[in-house]
């Protein structure tokens, strides 16, 4: 694979293929995006603002970013974990529901939790191979209630 890209001496081995996550020297933030999905069968897009760095004004999932330190915490604050309890699915999911809110003005009592779900995982080509997940949750709420917003 010849981009010419800087990074690609660290995301792709002497054969061209992504090095193994743990092998890269990339910073291999964990990428996280959702879509929700309203009560009454809304999806939700968010404009991203014209300061963005990555596609400004376009449009985008509901929520999206990367994981952080601070989703770690919440969930174990949230649901006092033992060691053994722990997911990885379960701080994805977290991590989603806060960039969400921040980004969608949807309330944190408004996601039905039970209904969410990761959908894929990939790496990100066009960011020097970052892992991403992507997930889909229903909301209490309606697409009135969020223009009302």
């Amino acid at each position: 694979m010849e981009t010419g890209s800087p990074a690609e001496s660290y995301a792709f081995d002497r054969e061209k293929r992504f090095k193994a996550l743990e092998n890269s020297a990339l910073a291999n933030i964990i990428g996280i995006s959702i879509f929700a999905v309203t009560k009454d069968n809304f999806v939700l897009f968010v404009r991203q603002s014209q300061g963005n760095s990555v596609s400004p004004g376009a449009f985008a999932s509901s929520g999206s970013g990367s994981l952080e330190y601070r989703d770690l915490q919440r969930l174990i604050r949230a649901r006092n974990f033992r060691d053994s309890d722990f997911h990885l699915a379960d701080l994805i999911l977290t991590g989603m529901f806060r960039e969400m809110c921040e980004e969608s003005g949807v309330l944190d009592s408004e996601i039905v939790r039970e209904t969410a779900r990761i959908t894929s995982y990939f790496r990100w080509i066009s960011r020097a191979a970052k892992p991403e997940f992507t997930g889909i949750v229903k909301l209490r709420c309606t697409f009135a209630d969020l223009q009302k917003r």
